[in-house]
C-alpha cells in the first residue's frame, strides 16, 4: 500500500499527508468491530450510521480523545 501511495504522489498532484492518532479516528476504529460483532457480510453506508454518530461528530471536530506524547 505504501509503494502504491508513493507511486500516486509522484504524478503531477499537490499532495498533502497528515498523520492521525489513533484516537482521532474513533469511526474508523469503530465500524468494523461492529461488524465483526454482528457477523455481517460487506456493508457500505452513504451516511454515519446511528449508532456512529456522536463518533463521527467527534472526529469531524478533532474532540477525539487526546494522547500525552513524552518529549
Amino acid at each position: 500500500m505504501a509503494r502504491r501511495i508513493r507511486e500516486i504522489a509522484k504524478d503531477n498532484w499537490q499532495v498533502i499527508f497528515s498523520h492521525t492518532l489513533r484516537e482521532g479516528q474513533r469511526v474508523a476504529y469503530a465500524l468494523p468491530n461492529h461488524g465483526h460483532r454482528v457477523h455481517l457480510d460487506i456493508v457500505m453506508f452513504d451516511n454515519p450510521p446511528s449508532w456512529c454518530s456522536d463518533l463521527y461528530q467527534d472526529d469531524l471536530s478533532d474532540l477525539g480523545h487526546s494522547r500525552l506524547v513524552p518529549c
